[in-house]
Parts: structure tokens; sequence; C-alpha cells
């Protein structure tokens, strides 16, 4: 019976120190993550004179490393469905309608489209040693635009030709700056894996099209500042190196 009893004991000694071993190098582990994101932007400055809120879709890889640093690509979608400013104002009847081929009505949309691609850096601050989870800030920079998307769907208006559409369309593009804080969760099962939290917008952008056929003149190409704030929550992908969660049999 003693040997029996020692031999469990050794056992779970064993256990243990292997499971505390798999532990130590899930933590100092580095990795590649790909990450889904999804939010909604509540958006200021000049860009608020012309779109209300609007979702946004991330598309994010970065590596991170053994002592938490992080960088990496991140690609945003945004759409929205509020326009303030009425690209059609000028050739709108006084019913408010917009006459078609065929003096038809068409049905003219305008939507809210934009993107930001850039290149990202950041550091994870652990509360714990215990867990490889902690409060995530990162700054990013790149490119932003903007613009008035316009849909036809039953292609009665030729002023929504791709051709006639880029002088309604104000599309204004420039430098894009991006801040994030919040909360990133790695599970050592690997089970569960996300992040959530604000994310902070600035846009340095101008009108790129050189004229404007709602005025009927040339384009304004004064200087934007564009702004959005708003909330992100996201599914990550890990994929690690130097750490392997094998199982052990005795």
């Amino acid at each position: 019976m003693k040997y029996l009893i020692w031999f469990c004991i050794c056992l779970s000694a064993n256990m243990i120190s292997a499971q505390e071993e798999t532990t130590a190098s899930f933590l100092n582990s580095s990795s590649y993550n790909f990450s889904l994101g999804l939010g909604a932007d509540l958006p200021f400055g000049d860009m608020a004179d012309r779109f209300g809120t609007n979702l946004g879709v991330k598309f994010q890889v970065e590596r991170q490393t053994g002592s938490d640093w992080v960088f990496g690509l991140q690609y945003d979608f945004l759409f929205g469905s509020t326009v303030n400013e009425d690209v059609l104002e000028g050739i709108r009847l006084d019913n408010g309608n917009v006459l078609g081929v065929n003096s038809t009505y068409a049905v003219a949309l305008q939507r809210m489209r934009g993107g930001f691609l850039g290149l990202h850096l950041g550091k994870i601050f652990r509360l714990s040693e215990n867990y490889k989870s902690g409060v995530k800030v990162s700054v990013a920079a790149g490119v932003f635009q903007h613009h008035i998307r316009l849909i036809d769907d039953e292609r009665s208006f030729p002023q929504f030709d791709p051709g006639n559409s880029k002088g309604y369309d104000k599309l204004s593009r420039g430098l894009g700056l991006k801040e994030f804080i919040g909360w990133q969760y790695l599970a050592q099962d690997r089970r569960m894996n996300f992040y959530i939290g604000l994310e902070f917008t600035q846009g340095f952008t101008q009108n790129i099209r050189d004229y404007n056929f709602t005025t009927g003149a040339l384009s304004d190409k004064s200087s934007r500042f564009d702004g959005t704030v708003g909330i992100r929550v996201g599914w990550i992908l890990p994929f690690y190196s130097g750490y392997e969660d094998e199982e052990i049999f005795y």
C-alpha cells in the first residue's frame, strides 16, 4: 500500500510540474494574431456635418511578442445610412423627387462609405502575471477616406453611372490616426480569445475630386478634420510560436 501511495504522490507531482511548465511557456510565448471586429462610431468635427452614426468592420493581423508588445496591419471598412449633405439638391424637383429616364421618378439613395488602412504599434499591460490578458493600448497611422455612395438599383438615373457619380460623391482622403484602449483576453486552451474597447479616429483629409456636379463649380479643396469615436469588439485567432499545448500521458 505504501508503494501505491508513493507512486500516486510522485505521479501528481510530475503532472503539476508539467502543467506549470506548460503554463509558463504559454505566458511567455509570442504569437501572430488574426482578428475580425465589429463596432459602431459617432462622428465629430467636419465628419459630423456630413454623416451620422456609422458601423465598422475591422480586419487586423499583428505580431504579439513575449513581452506583450504588438505591431501589425489593420483595415477598417465603414458604412452608414445617414448622410446630412444632400448632393442631389440641385437636381431635385419641387416635390423633392429626382427625375430619371422615361420621365419616371428615380429611387436615388445616398449612403456613407469609408475606410482606414494603416500600421499600428501597441502594448498590453497585464494586471496579473498569471494570465496572458490585460489592458491593450495602441496607436495607428495610415490613410483615411470617406465618400457618399449613390445607389440606384433600378438604373434609371444616368448621373449615378460610375463615371458621373464621381462628381457627386465628395471623396475625401488624407492622413489618418487611430488610438485604441481596451481589454484583450487570450485563453490557454485557445477556446476564447477576444478584445473589446474604445477606438478614436482622426482624419486630416480634403476633397480629391476636381469638379462638384452639385454646385456646378470646382470642388472645395480646403482642409478637413474628420473624427470618430466608437466601440470595437473582436474575435482573435492566435497562432503561437515557442509554445505547444501538449497533453502528457503516464
